[in-house]
């Protein structure tokens, strides 16, 4: 994820902090009966306003750290006002993620209505005047004047004016939120196959295909688990769906781990879905974490994390000669990993190698092929950890776009190869993959 969004993330956190500390304050300026009065006004109040604004803050940082795309601040203002941020539980303090604490979030591709844009203003307005009476409260000496400016915040405060949410947010459950707390790696997404097929394909089908014949005639049709259940729904709320909705076939049956492990392979079986109508991975993905052995320079890496920080073409080769031989040449701008069947010789000019089972199949899905037409692709990861740009085997036009591989853009223009590897890494470093949601690097 990308350091402004962490930080975001721990900004929020912390808010969830100072509202237990403010909450603290104004329990201590109500008790401390041996201090003076004035001593213990001025904490309670202080308190109050520490933790009203943080209830107020911390939904709205939170929100926009884990949107894609900047956020309106009128969005986050409504969003703030708006919000149950009451009272986090003390347990949920030490949760990087979590549960959401409002019905609404927000959603960029909401169209936001401009009355409520210009009724944001007046709760704007509203919040300023209950700000500056609380401040007030806190600084004058007359205990009576104090109590009704304090007052005259709080009635400001609860008749604040908010627009209705519909028009500028989305619904939300608990779980919009949640992001996956397992390793995107081969392991995890094989292990996602099993349990998918275990568990799922019986009614769902296999990915992106729909419902199989034992479905007809249910009484609720299964969900098509391809490409645009991932385009217009946040994972968290996935998650949620399949580990909590009443009446799901495996609610509560599946753990938390193994949930999170099939929506991983969903998504990438999706993004190959995707690559071979499209040209191209509408959204982000992060090249799938594999373990590694290489030489000289990079004779420390175990895994292909180690590489962070790199660009890094992963080459797939079948062990003799083919077609991708001459895009896995060596250069110096890259760090070279070829993917090679299990008990394959390791070639004297590999760089970096991966023989892990798992890993011609992983990556056969997010080209979309199966594992015995991947080879001679080749794909381009950044500095970050995403997947950039992707070489098929049998196109010898060269790469795609890097700059339409990570977002919705005009599917005439990524069909265009660039075919020049100093284009493409340039592309890349000029286009950077903007801050996102959901990414574990």
């Amino acid at each position: 994820m990308p350091a402004m969004d962490v930080w975001m993330i721990w900004l929020a956190l912390g808010l969830r902090w100072l509202h237990w500390v403010g909450i603290g304050l104004v329990l201590t300026g109500l008790l401390a009966f041996r201090w003076s009065g004035r001593a213990r006004w001025r904490l309670a109040v202080a308190g109050l306003g520490l933790a009203a604004g943080s209830a107020f803050a911390w939904p709205a940082v939170y929100a926009a750290s884990m949107t894609p795309g900047n956020v309106p601040w009128q969005v986050l203002l409504v969003l703030g006002a708006g919000a149950e941020g009451w009272l986090p539980g003390v347990a949920a303090l030490l949760d990087l993620h979590p549960d959401w604490v409002s019905a609404w979030r927000p959603e960029p591709a909401v169209p936001l209505a401009g009355s409520a844009l210009r009724q944001t203003l007046w709760l704007l307005v509203a919040l300023v005047l209950a700000s500056g009476c609380a401040w007030l409260a806190w600084r004058v000496a007359s205990k009576p004047l104090g109590w009704m400016l304090l007052a005259l915040a709080a009635v400001l405060w609860g008749y604040r004016p908010i627009p209705s949410p519909a028009l500028l947010l989305a619904p939300a459950s608990a779980h919009s939120f949640r992001q996956p707390d397992v390793a995107f790696d081969v392991s995890g997404l094989s292990l996602g196959q099993v349990n998918y097929q275990r568990h799922c394909i019986t009614c769902h089908g296999a990915p992106g295909e729909g419902p199989t014949r034992k479905t007809v005639g249910m009484a609720r049709w299964p969900t098509v688990l391809g490409a645009a259940l991932f385009e217009t729904r946040p994972v968290g709320e996935l998650y949620g769906h399949v580990q909590y909705a009443a009446g799901h076939a495996y609610s509560q049956r599946l753990s938390e781990a193994e949930v999170w492990q099939i929506l991983d392979y969903l998504r990438v079986a999706a993004a190959g879905t995707t690559l071979q109508r499209e040209q191209a991975w509408l959204q982000p993905l992060p090249a799938p974490g594999m373990s590694i052995r290489c030489t000289g320079a990079w004779g420390h890496a175990r895994s292909l994390s180690d590489l962070r920080g790199q660009k890094v073409r992963i080459a797939v080769q079948d062990g003799g000669a083919s077609s991708v031989a001459a895009r896995a040449l060596p250069d110096p701008r890259l760090v070279d990993v070829w993917l090679l069947p299990p008990n394959a010789d390791v070639p004297a000019e590999a760089e970096c190698v991966s023989t892990e089972p798992g890993t011609w199949q992983t990556y056969g899905w997010l080209a979309g092929v199966t594992p015995e037409q991947l080879s001679g692709a080749a794909f381009l990861v950044d500095r970050q950890g995403w997947l950039r740009a992707f070489a098929s085997a049998r196109d010898a036009q060269g790469w795609s776009r890097p700059d339409s591989m990570c977002g919705p853009v005009d599917v005439a223009q990524t069909a265009l190869p660039t075919g020049s590897l100093s284009e493409v890494l340039d592309t890349m470093a000029r286009r950077p993959v903007g801050p996102l949601v959901g990414a574990r690097l």
